[in-house]
């Protein structure tokens, strides 16, 4: 598909005024506010596209807010860069820097780089770690 078929089909849906109904689970409504809520934090993001998410956000949060009335005021922080978490300095710094805390050395022969794509064994792979299989969120351990 080109550019000018892939904006002709982007147009179709954002031009659209039909509703739908769709059902999700709060944890996942949760996390599509919370992206939403990273969506607009930088400075001097379109004014226009920050409107639409914001409003967009704060529709799906009110129906969260309805359900779990607790959480209100923490999911309105979220909108307020003032209360995102800032890197004081104040921590100990770990020795390795390695995500997982292991050394280089203790990795093996589970864990190959190849053209910056990581591939696992199965061991690894049954904890979670990434594969090529496109993520479903039916699949996370909640």
């Amino acid at each position: 598909m080109d550019e000018q078929e892939g904006l002709r089909q982007a147009g179709l849906a954002i031009g659209s005024d039909k509703e739908i109904t769709v059902t999700l689970p709060i944890r996942e409504l949760w996390l599509i506010v919370s992206g939403l809520q990273l969506t607009v934090s930088p400075p001097g993001l379109h004014e226009p596209l920050k409107t639409i998410c914001e409003g967009i956000g704060r529709k799906l949060g009110a129906l969260i807010v309805a359900e779990l009335p607790q959480v209100g005021e923490l999911l309105e922080q979220g909108w307020h860069r003032e209360y995102d978490w800032i890197d004081d300095g104040d921590y100990d710094e770990p020795e390795d820097d390695d995500w997982d805390g292991r050394d280089d050395d203790d990795i093996g022969d589970d864990y190959l780089c190849d053209d910056d794509r990581a591939t696992f064994d199965e061991e690894s792979r049954d904890l979670g770690a990434p594969t090529d299989a496109k993520p479903n969120v039916d699949d996370i351990p909640w």
